[in-house]
Parts: C-alpha cells; sequence; structure tokens
C-alpha cells in the first residue's frame, strides 16, 4: 500500500508520505512493548521458520498498534516532563523523587 502512494506523485505529497513513515516508525517500540504484555509464553518452543514468522508478524502488528498508542505516549511523555520542571521532580523507575538543593 505505501509503495503504491510513494510512486503516485501526482496526488500524494513526498514529506507527507516520509512523515507518515516516521511517525509509523515511531510508534513500533510502544506497539512491540503493548504487543508483548498480551503475547503468551506458548511460543517458547518454535524453529527457527516460526520464530522468523513470529517477529515478521509481530513488527507489523506493533506498528499497527503502535500507530494508534504514539500520541497517547508522547501525551504522557510531555505532560511528565512539564511536571518535573514545575516540581524540579524526576522519575526513577516509575517512581516521583523530588530533587533537594544542598548548600
Amino acid at each position: 500500500m505505501f509503495m503504491m502512494m510513494a510512486n503516485d506523485t501526482k496526488t500524494h505529497h513526498p514529506l507527507i508520505f516520509s512523515l507518515l513513515i516516521a511517525y509509523t516508525a515511531s510508534g513500533i517500540p510502544w506497539g512491540w512493548s503493548a504487543t508483548s504484555r498480551i503475547t503468551p509464553n506458548v511460543f517458547l518452543i518454535l524453529p527457527l521458520v516460526g520464530w522468523l514468522i513470529y517477529f515478521g508478524i509481530k513488527f507489523y502488528v506493533s506498528g499497527m498498534v503502535g500507530f494508534f498508542i504514539t500520541p497517547f505516549k508522547v501525551y504522557a511523555a510531555v505532560r511528565d516532563l512539564r511536571l518535573m520542571q514545575q516540581q524540579k521532580t524526576v522519575f526513577i523507575a516509575g517512581q516521583p523523587v523530588t530533587l533537594t538543593v544542598v548548600k
């Protein structure tokens, strides 16, 4: 689908296509972690070809899931950065730690 869009420069701008690809690629890590939570441990015993198919499908599904999760994760990251800036707080292992100035 993306390749057909890339070849049709009359209706699609190459910059928009590139931004769409970058956005989709940026969501893959978040999609991968989301799909790892729901993947059963049944797939531990697979032949090599099974692992290649498994990771190929998981990579594709991670891109699709990440496409929808990315805005929420970016919003949460920006919100946490603003909170840390206002409160002089850092998050270590998901727990807030308030910084104090020692003179």
